[in-house]
């Protein structure tokens, strides 16, 4: 396990966090753990996503977009996986070594945590695709941000531009939503059929909303 930001008390954690990142900090001989992971019901409290534990090897805690995430690996599985620290429950150390990240998909000369950050902006797991984007040339800036200056500019005019990058599939997903005015996704065409399902949805639903006023 390694801590890319350090985590004290002035990060104000709550008691779960806290004890999430105290198991973490102890865990010097590299052990798996295991906790319960939580979603919100409608009583605006944490209950389990199923009875069972996820017995997990940790890497790295970070934080992204004013949450704290554990990079780990489900030890069941092959891909890295990222959960919410502060919907981790029953944390516990177990008498097991931890998997080696060069053991888990993709990883096999290492982890780049940094390119890893940039793929998920908005850390979901999932693969990671070979994207083209048609986009206005205002948001070059915005691309820089989200994604930072890994993307190459494959032609442009005086008001758009065409780039290519590589990202976390569901994060270029909800990225292009935000700016679907903006955005003509080029490929992946899975993605792109996805961003326009939804938005003849909002409009299909907007429209029966109006046919009822």
């Amino acid at each position: 396990y390694k801590k890319k930001y350090p985590l004290t008390e002035e990060l104000s954690l709550s008691p779960s966090e806290i004890q999430v990142v105290e198991y973490l900090l102890e865990n010097e001989e590299k052990k798996q753990i295991e906790f319960l992971y939580c979603e919100y019901g409608t009583d605006k409290k944490l209950h389990p996503k199923k009875t069972d534990k996820y017995i997990i090897n940790p890497y790295y805690t970070v934080t992204a977009n004013g949450r704290y995430y554990l990079i780990c690996n489900v030890d069941k599985y092959d891909n890295i996986a990222n959960f919410r620290v502060d919907k981790i429950l029953e944390i516990q150390l177990i008498d097991m070594p931890q998997k080696d990240i060069r053991k888990t998909a993709g990883n096999s000369h290492g982890f780049d945590l940094s390119k890893y950050m940039k793929d998920h902006i908005y850390m979901f797991s999932g693969e990671t695709v070979n994207a083209e984007l048609e986009i206005d040339r205002f948001l070059i800036g915005q691309i820089i941000d989200w994604f930072g200056k890994g993307f190459n500019v494959l032609s442009e005019s005086n008001d758009k531009c065409v780039i290519s990058l590589k990202v976390n599939e569901n994060a270029l997903f909800y990225w292009t939503m935000q700016y679907s005015q903006f955005v003509k996704i080029i490929k992946p065409q899975s993605v792109a059929d996805r961003v326009a399902h939804c938005c003849r949805k909002s409009l299909l639903d907007r429209c029966f909303v109006c046919n009822r006023a």
